[in-house]
């Protein structure tokens, strides 16, 4: 067992009688799924600094915004031209190995910079796909880096974030409010001047403290400061193997949970 699920399995067995209760007033709400894995049940209660009345209200929130956007949750076939497209245009990697101070890292990335396939919709579908099965992969109860890699990006993709803004605003605001894991930074690497003008298009949408937790990086020594190179990919400077091999394990996974993926129920009811 690695040292991830090992604090994991230690803080379910801490937290065996609060969850009990979370579990008891999931019975009592007709729109939560039942069948939620303790595993990603604490989640919500660490993000929440253990206090389980907050951790009911972020669940609740992540479950009714699921309601209200079914399509980002539904039809989750992994066969479909859509996710085929979407999975070559880019990459949610997480990567293998936590920091030394046990933070997990996660990086985002355009693979394929032709924006012709780059449809807003269905790359946030497949990020949030990613993300429920990280949730159930590669459950921790530590805290989270992102790295956004804007190698590629051009002015053609920054005008389709612009006609599909409220598409983003809701990405967006479900990160903030509703994901349930605990965000320290958000990195930016290869900058270029679309990065800002990205930036200056969303801040207005975002909390204040999002803002702050941007760091933006000119080169990879600065990155450093921030994540030992142990535990970056080379790609960014580090030693410790390639993005591609990172997103070939997850896609992996991805295909071994495909039929947990695809159950509708497990993760939205009906309303």
């Amino acid at each position: 067992m690695n040292e991830s699920k090992e604090s994991l399995v230690k803080a379910i067995e801490e937290s065996s009688d609060v969850l009990d209760k979370f579990e008891e007033w999931i019975a009592t709400q007709k729109h939560i799924p039942k069948n939620i894995p303790r595993s990603v049940l604490i989640r919500y209660f660490h993000v929440k600094q253990n206090d389980l009345e907050e951790a009911k209200k972020l669940l609740d929130g992540n479950v009714k915004f699921r309601l209200k956007h079914p399509f980002y949750f539904t039809d989750r076939r992994l066969d479909t031209e859509e996710f085929r497209c979407s999975n070559k245009l880019f990459q949610l990697i997480e990567c293998p190995k936590m920091t030394k101070e046990k933070h997990h890292i996660t990086v985002f990335r355009i693979k394929n910079p032709d924006v012709s396939n780059f449809v807003i919709k269905e790359i946030i579908k497949t990020f949030f796909l990613v993300q429920d099965m990280c949730a159930v992969e590669t459950p921790r109860i530590n805290r989270n880096i992102f790295i956004y890699d804007a190698k590629g990006a051009t002015l053609k993709h920054f005008m389709k974030l612009v006609t599909n803004l409220s598409t983003v605003l809701h990405f967006l605001y479900y990160e903030e409010h509703y994901i349930h894991v605990d965000i320290i930074n958000n990195h930016f690497v290869n900058c270029s001047p679309i990065v800002n003008k990205v930036v200056n298009l969303i801040s207005p949408f975002l909390k204040k403290e999002s803002v702050e937790n941007m760091v933006f990086h000119s080169s990879f020594n600065t990155l450093h400061e921030y994540i030992d190179k142990d535990c970056l990919p080379i790609e960014y400077g580090g030693n410790f193997g390639t993005l591609d091999e990172f997103h070939e394990i997850n896609l992996k996974q991805l295909f071994k949970n495909r039929d947990y993926l695809g159950r509708k129920e497990n993760f939205l009811l009906q309303n």
